[in-house]
C-alpha cells in the first residue's frame, strides 16, 4: 500500500497525512523501505513504529520475491475513517 494510494489532500498537513499513513501501515503485513527511506522524516517513524510492534521492515527489493498480500475489506475500512 502506497501512502499515495490514501487519498490524503494535498493541503493535508503532515502531521495529518502521517495519521493516516500509520493507520494504514498497521493494518499491513509488513514495511517496504525505499531507496533512501532514511532521508524522510515520515519513513523513519514508519520503520521505528514497524520494528517496535514486530512487523516485518525489509528493502522493497527484498519483498518483491516474497509479495504480501493486505487484505482489501481492511484497506477499504481504514479510507472510509477519512
Amino acid at each position: 500500500m502506497s501512502p499515495a494510494h490514501l487519498g490524503i489532500p494535498d493541503d493535508a498537513t503532515w502531521e495529518a497525512a502521517m495519521k493516516k499513513c500509520l493507520q494504514a501501515m498497521l493494518i499491513c503485513d509488513g514495511v517496504a523501505l525505499l531507496f533512501n527511506w532514511h532521508e524522510s522524516r515520515g519513513a523513519v517513524i514508519e520503520m521505528e513504529l514497524a520494528q517496535n510492534i514486530g512487523m516485518p521492515v525489509k528493502l522493497v527489493e527484498r519483498w518483491v520475491d516474497e509479495p504480501v498480500k493486505t487484505k482489501k475489506k481492511d484497506i477499504k475500512k481504514v479510507l472510509r475513517k477519512r
